[in-house]
């Protein structure tokens, strides 16, 4: 980061917020438009704000090793513009004569990452490889995706926009590290195209060539960077899909018969799919888990050693690979994602926002379930498709997460894409129990 960024990234946001006046201006519903350019300036801000702790509080990190790399490709472009434009368009191939040097000094061999430089790579086409110029250009793909997602949510619950709106666009951690030169920041945005596409696929049922296609490259994207989200989001969106159906039978009695058949073909569907994925994407697959959790915290453990200080490492216990092993560390590895880390638990100012944001969502968790009196708040979200799917997909998102980061500092950047939808879950079921509180005192009154 030096002057171009400070002279290139004010015209950028500039003519970015022009053109967001307009788009602002044919927004139909005057609630929603509201919140169009306050979501999008958090989110510009998130992008700035990245770049400044990596390169001036770090001295390095993800974002920085994307940026360079991608500037490597702009080397290679101004000395072989059809060289560096292969490098940017075309899968690696490290059997290439052409391109194999420079694949091996980028390390290509790890897809995700060079899938990201890529990205960074072209976007920078447009920007001058200014860096805070690229971050802007990532953060506003990936509001495009949640601005969507809010939108869809919107639609299903008119009534509790205001908590929709923060839930998709305001939760500090989502915009902070969901808006760099990040994974984070294209999956995020790919999560919210991928779900707003599978509601107008098989849910609203319009506009279904447009959306099939968003979908298959949201899928690919998602599935080439951090395919752990698909496993997640596929099983769930499979079970809100037939719920979706089932809710429409009117027949009561039908409808409760069916549920064991709903859940029964959802998880053969799920299983089906997730296996697939794995031997797509195998690198993050079912039964990679092991090896996944145990290099995670080898390697942070290694690192801390190495550097000499107390990191910000957590533990689950001993852990039993086997089924029920696995079954017993759900609640821990959740817990883990949703709630700490604990005060005690904080060594670092990053760490203080992280713990005041998981302060929150567990004071509001504890809210809802005993102002639910704990059992209502289930019957609600099986009543309700998109809860259910919100549910599902939190839960199984946060335990393979809290399962195999064992720190903090990763695990606050891995659980973004499941904070949205818990936040969501959480305020429509505080909006239902609302209103079951009422009618409950209501039925009172009139006896």
């Amino acid at each position: 980061m030096g002057i171009q960024d400070l002279i290139l990234t004010p015209i950028y946001i500039l003519v970015i917020l022009l053109f967001a006046q307009i788009i602002k201006k044919r927004i139909p519903n005057p609630i929603l438009r509201k919140y169009f350019i306050p979501g999008l300036v958090v989110k510009i801000f998130g992008a700035l704000a990245t770049g400044i702790i990596y390169f001036y509080y770090y001295g390095d990190g993800d974002t920085v090793y994307f940026f360079n790399r991608s500037k490597y490709i702009f080397s290679v472009l101004s000395a072989d513009f059809q060289l560096g434009m292969k490098l940017i368009f075309t899968a690696p191939d490290l059997t290439d004569p052409e391109t194999y040097s420079h694949l091996v000094r980028m390390n290509a061999g790890d897809t995700s990452s060079f899938l990201v430089t890529r990205v960074t790579a072209f976007i920078g086409l447009f920007t001058f490889y200014t860096y805070s110029t690229v971050a802007v250009i990532f953060s506003i793909i990936c509001y495009s995706g949640m601005w969507h997602l809010f939108r869809i949510l919107s639609h299903i619950y008119p009534n509790s926009i205001k908590g929709i709106a923060i839930a998709c666009l305001f939760i500090p951690s989502v915009f902070f590290w969901g808006s760099g030169i990040f994974k984070d920041t294209i999956t995020m945005g790919c999560l919210a195209w991928l779900t707003v596409s599978f509601y107008h696929i098989f849910i609203h049922r319009k506009h279904l060539i447009i959306h099939i296609l968003i979908a298959i490259v949201c899928i690919n994207m998602i599935g080439v960077i951090k395919s752990y989200i698909l496993l997640a989001f596929i099983p769930s969106a499979v079970f809100w899909i037939f719920l979706q159906y089932k809710s429409r039978i009117r027949s009561r009695l039908l409808s409760r018969l069916s549920l064991p058949f709903v859940l029964a073909f959802s998880l053969i569907i799920g299983f089906v799919l997730i296996n697939q994925l794995s031997s797509s994407y195998g690198k993050f697959g079912i039964s990679n888990i092991e090896s996944r959790a145990t290099d995670m915290q080898r390697w942070h453990t290694a690192v801390e050693d190495y550097y000499d200080f107390e990191g910000s490492s957590y533990s689950l216990g001993a852990v039993d690979f086997s089924y029920s092993g696995l079954l017993f560390k759900i609640p821990a590895a959740i817990n883990a994602t949703l709630f700490r880390p604990y005060i005690w638990e904080v060594n670092n100012i990053l760490m203080i926002f992280a713990f005041l944001e998981s302060t929150i969502f567990l004071w509001f968790t504890l809210k809802v379930l005993l102002m639910g009196r704990f059992f209502q708040p289930f019957i609600e979200i099986f009543r309700d498709p998109t809860l259910a799917f919100c549910l599902v997909f939190s839960m199984v998102f946060a335990f393979s997460v809290g399962f195999t980061s064992y720190n903090f500092g990763a695990l606050v950047r891995y659980k973004i894409p499941c904070l949205p939808f818990y936040a969501v879950l959480l305020v429509i079921l505080l909006d239902k129990i609302r209103e079951w509180r009422y009618r409950n005192q209501k039925a009172r009154y009139n006896v």
